[in-house]
């Protein structure tokens, strides 16, 4: 996410509150207002599902070009708006402003460090527990106040099916908007105990000194179910002060650092890469689009692993060479014709 001022984030997010009319935003999304309530009123969705880490598949519902081009264009502005209206305890998607710390996943897990005791639990289907009226709702009050008929093209624009669509670029800041009341309760809560707490999208976690009562853990069911969130119970995790602690997939020791799990599935990944560009070496083919698209795979699970160790950290410094090594196959690999086998 692209890195703005603070001035130019401000200036963003006066533009957008500015709006009154359907016109205003059609000129804001360079869309002509009939083309753009056409988008609106019947919004077109691509299925598609991709594999889980941990087993089963998550459904993608992705826009189709012209829509996801106008909700790309609404992120912008909303990412604006909400860079205004955080709470203490978010760090998912947030746009980050120049010469303050950012918001993310890293930072988060920094929350939780050196804390004896560490609770991690996760709202179910997120998005879609964020529901076509409470889009409605957030954009006809503070800090939106648009009309009715503002509202209710904006809420066309960003949900499907009666809730925000897993897919659609504008789902990530409205859930963050659908989740300010729910943060500030959660917060109130953590702070009376000498708790910290923090959202990472639908993750959610609370540190403390002491383990945490089961009727403190029934409370927090009750603020989230109070604003129509339900907890995953599968993934209620507590840590002791012996345990080896995870925030978001993150390894809580003196530092943030990789999770032994991410390790080995990301050293396993180099090795496949790798055997996979020798043997096409080794035949004399060029480099297949599943090859392209696994490469950048990998690529996007290094950069995360830089994001979180540092370029010169030895772990990131192994891995790197690893993945370098992999794309560039020694001369011994190249191809090899089977006329030149010896026989005898």
């Amino acid at each position: 996410m692209k890195t703005l001022s603070k001035r130019r984030l401000k200036q963003r997010r006066d533009k957008f509150l500015s709006m009154r009319y359907v016109d205003d935003l059609a000129e804001l999304t360079s869309f002509v207002r009939y083309k753009l309530t056409l988008i609106a009123g019947v919004p077109q969705y691509h299925f598609f599902s991709v594999p889980k880490r941990n087993g089963g598949l998550r459904h993608i519902e992705n826009p189709a070009r012209k829509l996801k081009k106008v909700q790309r264009t609404l992120n912008n502005f909303l990412q604006a708006v909400y860079f205004f209206e955080k709470t203490e305890a978010a760090y998912g998607f947030i746009i980050r402003a120049r010469d303050e710390a950012p918001r993310d996943i890293v930072s988060n897990a920094h929350q939780h460090l050196n804390v004896p005791w560490l609770m991690n639990m996760d709202l179910t289907d997120f998005f879609h527990y964020v529901k076509r009226e409470d889009v409605f709702h957030i954009f006809c009050h503070v800090p939106f106040n648009f009309s009715e008929d503002l509202a209710e093209i904006l809420t066309q624009l960003t949900t499907y099916k009666g809730r925000l669509p897993m897919g659609a670029p504008t789902s990530p800041v409205l859930s963050n908007f659908a989740t300010i009341d729910m943060d500030i309760d959660l917060l109130a809560f953590a702070q009376a105990r000498g708790w910290t707490f923090t959202r990472y999208a639908d993750d959610m976690s609370f540190s403390m000194d002491t383990a945490p009562m089961d009727s403190e853990i029934e409370a927090i069911r009750q603020i989230a179910g109070k604003h129509q969130f339900l907890f995953n119970e599968t993934k209620l995790k507590i840590y002791g002060p012996e345990d080896e602690k995870l925030v978001t997939g993150l390894r809580l020791g003196e530092e943030v650092t990789l999770s032994s799990a991410f390790l080995q599935e990301i050293r396993e990944e180099i090795d496949r890469l790798q055997k996979v560009v020798e043997a096409r070496a080794m035949a004399g083919q060029p480099p297949s689009k599943w090859v392209e698209k696994y490469t950048q795979q990998v690529q996007g699970r290094m950069a995360f692993a830089e994001k979180v160790l540092g370029e010169y950290d030895p772990i990131y410094v192994e891995l790197e060479k690893a993945f370098n090594r992999a794309l560039n196959p020694p001369d011994r690999f190249s191809s090899v014709n089977w006329l030149d086998f010896p026989y005898h």
